[in-house]
């Protein structure tokens, strides 16, 4: 028995005790403003409903990596990691931080503030094709989900990642139903008679190729194309 998805802390947001069975390669769906004590919620494909919150030091890493511009961070992906001995108020209580980025040209070093007159350099590493490939963990459904039983139907498509596909197709220029139907076929290798009918990581599927696209009207559009 697996018992990574009976340690999940019920949490809106990613934990480092989220990551104590390692690091997950994670892909930015959108980034919207949290409150007063973490401003920022960093929304997450694999991790639906939990949200990352990065610290000031990781929303550094991101700014000098990316710029300061949040709507340009979809799409781009990241390797996050729990490191133990973060520290607050003085107590080690671990936390997360970046290891790898995508859509940087070479390693980085930021020096970052570690403690009042202390700062120290935070390495983040360029993430190759092979990480990117890698499968990131998803949040685990609870264990008397379908994931548990491997003749159980896939999980349904949920409201959360239907609003997102269909938000993705719109911004491609893709809202006639019979389009939609037909890119999603060709994404997914298997003709999709009713939008309704795709599962959950049929969704999230769909999602990660049209982010990989150039949206129409783009410099890029004219050599790839939107989907059809």
């Amino acid at each position: 028995m697996d018992l990574t998805a009976t340690i999940i802390p019920k949490s809106d947001q990613l934990n480092s005790d989220d990551l104590m069975t390692g690091p997950v390669t994670v892909t930015i769906e959108s980034v919207s403003a949290g409150n007063a004590e973490q401003p920022v919620d960093v929304h997450l494909v694999e991790f639906p409903g939990r949200a990352y919150r990065p610290s000031k030091s990781m929303r550094r890493v991101m700014v000098a990596a990316w710029g300061k511009e949040s709507a340009a961070f979809t799409g781009h992906r990241m390797t996050l990691y729990r490191d133990p001995e973060v520290k607050f108020g003085g107590t080690v209580v671990g936390g997360i931080k970046i290891s790898h980025l995508s859509h940087i040209e070479k390693r980085m070093q930021i020096a970052l503030t570690e403690t009042r007159g202390k700062r120290k350099v935070h390495t983040v590493d360029l993430l190759t094709e092979t990480a990117q490939t890698t499968p990131a963990r998803r949040a685990p459904a609870p264990v008397d989900a379908w994931e548990t039983d491997p003749d159980a139907p896939p999980a349904p498509l949920s409201d959360h990642t239907r609003r997102q596909m269909f938000a993705e197709l719109t911004k491609h220029g893709i809202t006639d139903e019979d389009r939609q139907r037909a890119g999603m076929s060709k994404i997914l290798g298997r003709k999709i008679e009713s939008r309704g009918k795709i599962s959950e990581d049929e969704g999230r599927a769909v999602i990660l190729d049209l982010m990989g696209r150039p949206v129409p009207g783009t410099p890029d559009d004219a050599a790839e194309g939107g989907a059809s």
